[in-house]
């Protein structure tokens, strides 16, 4: 009997099955997701917990709350899913071990975490460095002291930094100065005089991410072509020079 043909029997016999254990030790070995079709009992029963999260970690979803809480039930499942977090308990959930073990392999898992471990700077490096889109649910604390870092590994990280540290012209000017690229600056920045002239100064090329007033600026134009005549190939693209 394979997958299917259990969870079509389970549709027209849900109540008389579900709370046979044997049957649902037999099920979930099958397809860990099963176990939402257990009852209570079941769905408190260590052993048919342990193997439905073997099968399939966010399974860990319909385990009893007791269960939930169990360290040795939330550690198989965050190794078969690390998204499985967000159904461990609050304690589990604030545990370091867990956290950093799920993150390691499923960077996005931190927004699962606790507030304590998302502003902890050991759990959000490691997050970085398994999935950029992580940096969306990391604290600005934590940005505002890693930022610098983390543009330094891959400029792409600024696409998921909040606005409001994209708008502030003492933090863009420090990614800039890092190596960090005008092109995820606010648009304000990118019309801001003085802030353009030091980006461009930094790297020419940065010019065809300046506001098209900016663009036509002589003296920013004569900055960037100081420090890469190539952008030049951009004025003539746009037949601005």
């Amino acid at each position: 009997m394979d997958h299917r043909m259990i969870e079509e029997y389970y549709d027209h016999h849900e109540l008389p099955c579900c709370n046979r254990r044997n049957w649902m030790i037999v099920f979930v070995k099958f397809r860990g997701i099963m176990l939402r079709y257990a009852s209570e009992n079941c769905r408190d029963d260590f052993e048919i917990v342990k193997l439905a999260v073997m099968n399939y970690g966010n399974s860990l979803r319909f385990a009893s709350v007791r269960l939930q809480d169990n360290d040795e039930i939330v550690s198989m499942a965050l190794h078969n899913s690390p998204i499985a977090l967000q159904f461990a308990s609050a304690r589990l959930r604030s545990d370091f071990t867990n956290v950093k073990k799920a993150i390691s392999k499923c960077g996005i898992a931190i927004q699962y975490a606790s507030d304590n471990l998302k502003n902890d700077l050991e759990i959000a490096n490691a997050a970085f460095d398994n999935n950029l889109v992580s940096l969306k649910y990391l604290p600005l604390t934590v940005l505002n002291q890693l930022a610098l870092k983390f543009v330094t590994k891959n400029r792409k990280c600024l696409q998921y930094f909040p606005f409001s540290l994209l708008n502030d012209y003492d933090f863009m000017m420090k990614v800039i100065q890092a190596g960090g690229s005008l092109y995820y600056a606010s648009s304000e920045l990118q019309n801001d005089y003085k802030f353009v002239l030091a980006a461009v100064s930094k790297n020419g090329l940065y010019l065809q991410c300046a506001s098209m007033e900016l663009q036509r600026n002589s003296k920013i134009i004569s900055a960037a072509l100081a420090q890469n005549k190539r952008a030049l190939d951009y004025l003539k693209k746009n037949k601005y020079y």
